[in-house]
């Protein structure tokens, strides 16, 4: 026998079939998801101030009526119409235009209070999403001129950073990087040809020898360091283009091709990186060619 009750669901009151299993769970028992979502939300029961009905709502709302009927009937009363509100509004406006900006910084200053300007940090914080770039020229010559007049002097105005500084600052930034505190400005731009093209150059060599964390002390062999080199690579490319990336020998395209010296490297090594010296073959004919020629100390091709 199955072991169960059916129980009216605390939100929707439907009749709903229930195992004891559910039953000890919780002391409000739900029919579905929906109804369980929809009872845990929060929700403030208030009474109109007009009508005196009950309506509901989010705790964080602050309306006082139940519609918008009851809500002017209550401004009427109270001797707040849409006219004297538009009067109001208008008053405003025309304090805001009375009351001095501050010429660095841009914001409004304050009558009774001494007016203070923000830090970059500070001034970065509240103007996230409204600054614009005619707002940023401004406050760019009215700094300039505030240096001029001797107001305000930057501390690393004629002074420079050592180099225990710049390494600080640098590993600070990377680690508020990783927490997520700063966004990198280059998250989610592209960068131009010219910038990747000095970015590779400027890698070049950073990890090579005993620069490179997996350094054994030189156990590779001269072949292949040539081989894995970047300037074999770029001379290989090279002679891949001259040919139009085809075999000098059967003419195929679209095939897995190789990059052969005529004067082999042991005669003349002056000419690994000499694009005269490279022909552009087929891994078959390239195969088939040292079969006939010889592998490894061979002798010039032009010399038989």
């Amino acid at each position: 026998m199955v072991k169960g009750k059916f129980i009216y669901c605390a939100y929707c009151k439907k009749k709903v079939f229930k195992y004891n299993w559910e039953l000890t769970r919780s002391k409000n028992i739900y029919c579905t998801k929906k109804c369980s979502d929809k009872a845990k939300i929060r929700k403030d029961i208030r009474y109109c101030k007009e009508c005196n009905k009950k309506f509901v709502v989010k705790p964080s709302e602050k309306k006082k009526c139940c519609s918008f009927k009851c809500s002017a009937k209550n401004r009427e009363a109270n001797g707040r119409s849409e006219e004297h509100l538009i009067k109001l509004n208008k008053i405003l406006i025309e304090n805001r235009k009375k009351i001095e900006r501050c010429k660095i910084c841009g914001r409004l200053k304050s009558k009774n209070k001494l007016h203070t300007c923000p830090s970059k940090a500070e001034l970065s914080a509240i103007m996230k999403g409204k600054m614009t770039p005619k707002l940023r020229k401004k406050m760019g010559i009215a700094q300039k001129k505030a240096y001029k007049e001797g107001k305000k002097i930057p501390y690393w105005l004629g002074k420079k950073r050592t180099k225990e500084t710049i390494d600080k600052a640098v590993k600070t930034r990377l680690e508020r990087i990783k927490n997520g505190e700063i966004v990198s400005y280059w998250k989610g731009k592209k960068r131009s040809k010219k910038d990747r093209k000095k970015m590779s150059k400027s890698h070049i060599g950073l990890q090579v020898g005993e620069k490179n964390s997996r350094w054994r002390g030189g156990v590779s062999s001269k072949k292949k360091l040539i081989w894995g080199s970047y300037k074999y690579q770029k001379w290989r490319k090279s002679v891949f283009k001259r040919d139009d990336y085809t075999c000098q020998i059967c003419g195929k395209k679209g095939i897995e091709l190789n990059a052969h010296h005529i004067d082999t490297v042991y005669n003349n090594p002056k000419l690994i990186f000499n694009k005269k010296n490279g022909k552009t073959l087929c891994k078959k004919c390239h195969i088939e060619l040292h079969k006939k020629i010889g592998w490894g100390k061979i002798k010039n091709e032009n010399k038989k």
